[in-house]
């Protein structure tokens, strides 16, 4: 019996320990995990170079390292233009305010909230959604 329970310890220490893991790297990739999630992602995440709007955009420097490695930013102003606004982040859930702007007649703002579940962002309300 006594055995039975150590194990049960040791697997219970293995979980929490993969799922703190998981906040941790989790926390860097939250920009990005917002940015994927605008419907038009798939535009900005294959652009040749993007720039990021730094009047509109909040983030913590790792999450901005993060997300210029995963794009290319331009050095001149080009679109299509992104902003990625971290109104707060409790580790577990957040809820940021992400954009694109790619002209006059096509542009994106959705504010969501996201949960971490070992690493990964996955939106579970969104507060708006706007299209042009």
């Amino acid at each position: 019996m006594a055995r039975k329970r150590k194990w049960i310890i040791v697997a219970f220490l293995v979980v929490a320990s993969l799922y703190v893991g998981g906040l941790v790297s989790g926390s860097r990739r939250l920009a990005w995990a917002a940015i994927k999630d605008l419907r038009d992602g798939e535009l900005v995440t294959t652009a040749p170079a993007v720039t990021v709007d730094r009047g509109q955009t909040s983030i913590s420097r790792s999450q901005e390292n993060y997300l210029l490695k995963r794009l290319r930013e331009s050095p001149t102003p080009t679109t299509p233009r992104i902003h990625v606004n971290v109104r707060w982040n409790a580790s577990v859930c957040a809820r940021v305010q992400a954009g694109h702007y790619v002209g006059p007649r096509g542009a994106e703002w959705k504010d969501t909230l996201f949960v971490c579940v070992f690493g990964t962002w996955v939106p579970v309300y969104t507060f708006s959604n706007l299209m042009a």
